[in-house]
């Protein structure tokens, strides 16, 4: 496919100066939710909607945050020493939803074990056999995420210390409570107190323990309760049209520090995008709304789960697809090798990319991160991180992995500054998101193949069928997927061989259905209306734990527990599997 004439001049309508202007303003903000100069940049984006003529519609839920204070680290013995670098960004840091309080004891380093890919390891972590810890102050490398957290408060430990992979220690939060908590999982909310420091000052606590005991003072302040936000919701939608269905572009614009990789370029990305569709409106065919969230960073994604909960039922019915837009137009990341979206969507998002910049692109499954809080719904997904500092450069530089920032290292600390963005990079990845956008709203026929899911998802039911062995039969499963392929072909062929308009409405519902079922039982463990936390979450979760059944002792209760429940996890997948064939047998048989 290449750029149609009108393509061509929608994108040269992107002005990359008007981005820049939000930048220089953000850039003197510290948008930290529920505060004043968070407002401000709020007021911005609402005052510059509603300057374009854009209808933007604002909602001021109160959100659960956690907003970090103050972090000290001290040795107290056998040497007194406590950092206190001319750099700030070296100074400890401590995270949002620790505990609060002031630890003073022991410390012992174990070594701990991530996840197989980059940025994996911030979701999968395991703690290397090592001492008991119960009671003590736990150090182990890396930034002090949820499982890094968990692992340690599992151990016993009452603070835990994280040695930065860098110089700089970064900003985060160790709750893996997905948006505001209910009193089913907030006994998930770790009860350590936790501080991140500095590379340097990491191996020189090293070093001290090498050499015998280490007593030390850990303190951590946090100020979290209930805060006044600002959602704002810009919304284009063909003339007469206002109950369309609707694609959902979205990004967070709270930042730790003033945050211009993450995520003001973001934001100038989706206000630009806002004012080039509201110009173009009679050529769309769907609406589109664009969210602007808070709470991502010191609420775990609040403003979104917000606006996910409030909605369900409108998303459920006329949201065509979800787009997120997180660190795009940064400084040296011209490549486009860690994309995430969702099988279905794999083909349309390498095409744009290809159609704007001429590169190819590669992609990934979406993490459990990044304000994707659609899955229950079953809402198809694409983009968070876009473009990335190619990995070949990141490897010359030494850097380590991160979750923004185009792959530069500045994330999450108070470096984060203007000097992150990149004026045609942003340029570029802007047109890359409107172009995807655009084509969503316009196309005659909804651009997911949902063939590509189901051989994705043969493939990795397969996988679980090796491991599980004659433990467990997942034959079934994959007969169903096999089932539903053959019918989807010939739903596919069917639509790309009518005219009727009748035919290509119908085809669309079903591509919608499909997703409301296909999508939950391969995201989320917790159902349509409820949040999985931020960690690890397995393709087709209730079937996964197939891996571990051959390593159990046979007949052992263990074994037998796990065996019930992969029976009750086989029914509900095949449950769901045998709904979407029922619904491609009805569109093929015409009802």
């Amino acid at each position: 496919m290449v750029l149609t004439e009108f393509e061509k001049q929608l994108l040269n309508e992107v002005n990359v100066e008007n981005e820049w202007k939000l930048l220089e303003k953000f850039s003197k903000l510290v948008r930290v939710s529920g505060t004043e100069e968070e407002y401000e940049a709020a007021e911005y984006i609402i005052n510059s909607l509603r300057s374009y003529g854009v209808k933007v519609t604002v909602y001021e839920p109160e959100l659960y945050i956690s907003i970090p204070k103050k972090a000290e680290f001290e040795i107290l013995e056998p040497v007194s020493y406590m950092p206190n670098h001319e750099d700030k960004a070296m100074n400890p840091k401590t995270s949002s939803f620790s505990k609060n309080g002031v630890y003073e004891g022991e410390i012992e380093y174990i070594s701990g074990k991530r996840g197989a890919s980059p940025l994996s390891g911030f979701f999968e972590f395991q703690l290397e056999n090592g001492r008991d810890v119960h009671g003590k102050a736990l150090a182990t490398e890396g930034i002090v995420f949820p499982a890094v957290a968990y692992a340690a408060q599992g151990r016993g430990a009452a603070a835990v210390v994280g040695i930065s992979p860098g110089k700089w220690t970064h900003e985060g939060i160790i709750t893996p409570v997905w948006g505001t908590p209910t009193l089913e999982n907030m006994h998930m909310i770790p009860n350590i107190i936790s501080v991140s420091i500095s590379k340097v000052d990491g191996e020189y606590l090293k070093q001290l323990l090498n050499k015998g005991p280490v007593r030390v003072r850990v303190s951590a302040e946090v100020d979290t309760k209930w805060r006044r936000c600002i959602i704002p919701v810009a919304e284009i939608f063909p003339t007469g049209n206002k109950d369309a269905k609707y694609i959902l572009l979205h990004g967070h614009y709270d930042s730790w520090h003033v945050g211009i990789g993450d995520n003001a370029v973001g934001n100038a990305t989706l206000l630009e995008i806002a004012l080039v569709l509201h110009k173009n409106r009679d050529k769309l065919n769907r609406g589109v709304k664009i969210a602007w969230w808070p709470g991502h960073s010191t609420g775990r994604y609040a403003g979104s789960t917000w606006f996910c909960d409030n909605f369900a039922l409108e998303l459920d019915e006329r949201c065509i697809a979800q787009i997120n837009c997180d660190s795009p137009g940064c400084r040296d990341a011209n490549a486009y090798e860690e994309v995430m979206w969702m099988d279905e969507m794999e083909q349309f998002g390498k095409q744009v990319i290809k159609d704007v910049t001429g590169k190819d692109s590669k992609g990934m499954r979406p993490l459990r991160a990044g304000d994707y809080s659609f899955h229950g719904i079953g809402i198809s997904s694409m983009f968070m991180l876009l473009s990335n500092m190619p990995e070949h450069l990141r490897k010359e530089r030494g850097l380590y992995p991160v979750g923004g920032c185009g792959g530069n290292v500045e994330w999450h600390t108070e470096h984060d500054d203007m000097r992150v963005a990149d004026r045609s990079i942003l340029e570029t990845d802007t047109k890359i998101y409107l172009l995807a956008v655009y084509r969503l709203a316009t196309s005659k026929l909804y651009p997911m193949d949902f063939r590509k899911t189901v051989d994705k998802s043969i493939e990795i039911i397969s996988e679980y069928a090796r491991a599980a062995g004659a433990h467990f039969d997942l034959t079934p499963v994959i007969d169903d997927l096999k089932t539903l392929r053959e019918k989807l072909d010939a739903a596919y062929q069917k639509t790309h061989q009518a005219d009727r308009e009748e035919t290509v409405e119908k085809f669309n519902n079903l591509l919608l259905k499909l997703s409301r079922i296909i999508i939950p039982i391969n995201y989320t463990k917790n159902g349509r209306f409820a949040h999985d936390p931020a960690l690890e979450v397995p393709a087709y979760p209730d079937l996964a734990p197939c891996r571990e059944l051959s390593r159990l002792p046979a007949k052992s209760d263990e074994y037998r527990f796990l065996q019930a429940q992969l029976v009750r996890g086989r029914n509900k997948v095949r449950a769901a599997i045998l709904s979407a064939i029922s619904l491609v047998d009805d569109f093929l048989s015409g009802h």
